[in-house]
């Protein structure tokens, strides 16, 4: 996230792979400041179809096909996002065969579907009954025994893919924040429940819980981590900018250091 408002990006790296999930506003602009390796990168992966996720998604790619061998660019997503790509090649004149190329896995709820395996990384997407219906995909990084789930804002509580995974990237709405400002969860469209997923997470023997939607509100984070701590989820912390996580092959640890 940077500055006001949730802008996701999340750069995954395993066995020499990149994987960015969502490209929000800035994204592409973040990346080569931090001097994240763009020739590695494999793909695009959407946990949804909105503006939010993809405002930078053709100037990621613009910045990409000079360092990379192929420019033709894969992007995995709910159905929506296979009309968003299209839209994005014309407005670019390009076509998928040299710029986005749109992919819908559509797993159906409860089912993982594999849209990346090679030398030992397998990715494979997930969604629910609730998520595919609001068109919602969710991700999980599994390789040599370290793994990693990105939920967006997605219910990953509900579905297996969050099981034994060492960290889970997760938004949630804080039960604290909703009552003191009298929000309904459902009808206002807020994240889930931070308590039931929690709850949840403990239950799917979680390793490290990462709360992706307080921004910079130091009183949010706060609240959001004792509650998550309080419905026995041991290892939380919350997402800033510029964080990494580090899953070290030798250990069980999860290392988080600034980038």
């Amino acid at each position: 996230m940077e500055g006001r408002g949730p802008k996701p990006c999340l750069a995954v790296a395993a066995g020499g792979k990149l994987f960015i999930v969502d490209a929000g506003a800035g994204a592409a602009e973040a990346l080569d400041r931090k001097g994240i390796p763009l020739g590695r990168l494999q793909a695009v992966l959407l946990t949804g179809a909105d503006p939010l996720r993809y405002a930078d998604l053709d100037m990621l790619w613009a910045n990409a096909a000079p360092q990379r061998n192929n420019q033709r660019l894969p992007v995995y997503g709910p159905t929506d996002s296979h009309r968003v790509v299209q839209g994005l090649n014309e407005a670019m004149g390009v076509g998928p065969a040299s710029g986005l190329e749109p992919w819908a896995p559509a797993p159906e709820p409860g089912k993982n579907v594999i849209v990346y395996q090679a030398d030992g990384l397998v990715v494979s997407a997930f969604t629910t009954e609730r998520d595919a219906y609001t068109g919602r995909v969710g991700y999980r990084f599994d390789f040599r025994g370290r793994s990693l789930v990105v939920a967006g804002d997605g219910r990953a509580e509900w579905a297996e893919a969050q099981l034994d995974a060492d960290v889970v990237l997760h938004g949630a709405s804080s039960e604290g924040f909703a009552q003191l400002h009298a929000i309904d969860q459902e009808r206002d469209g807020f994240f889930p429940g931070l308590t039931q997923m929690a709850a949840r997470a403990a239950q799917a023997n979680t390793g490290t819980l990462v709360l992706t939607n307080t921004g910079e509100n130091p009183i949010l984070a706060d609240m959001q981590v004792r509650e998550a701590k309080a419905a026995g989820v041991g290892n939380v912390v919350t997402a800033q900018l510029g964080m990494m996580l580090e899953l070290p092959l030798t250990s069980r640890e999860v290392n988080v250091r600034p980038l």
